[in-house]
């Protein structure tokens, strides 16, 4: 019992070693890899902050366009 296991365990690492092999041939290092991640990432949420911005600037100007010309509101209708 105790030779199959640590047999198995060694087919385990190896097949675990070899997964890792290919995915550092893939991705450089893990750590590179890693590091790219992040830096995407970064770079995405400050793409989605500068958007959110000029989208906040452009509502803001259609907003304040609206104001200069209100609709009759329901209460002005009730009145009516």
């Amino acid at each position: 019992m105790v030779r199959s296991y640590s047999n198995l365990q060694k087919l385990i690492w190896n097949n675990d070693s070899k997964l890792t092999n290919s995915a550092n041939k893939k991705c450089g290092n893990e750590k590179d890899y890693y590091e790219k991640s992040v830096e995407k990432c970064q770079q995405l949420c400050k793409n989605i902050e500068k958007d959110s911005e000029t989208r906040g600037k452009k509502q803001g100007q259609i907003l304040s366009k609206s104001k200069a010309h209100p609709r009759s509101s329901s209460k002005n209708r009730s009145e009516e």
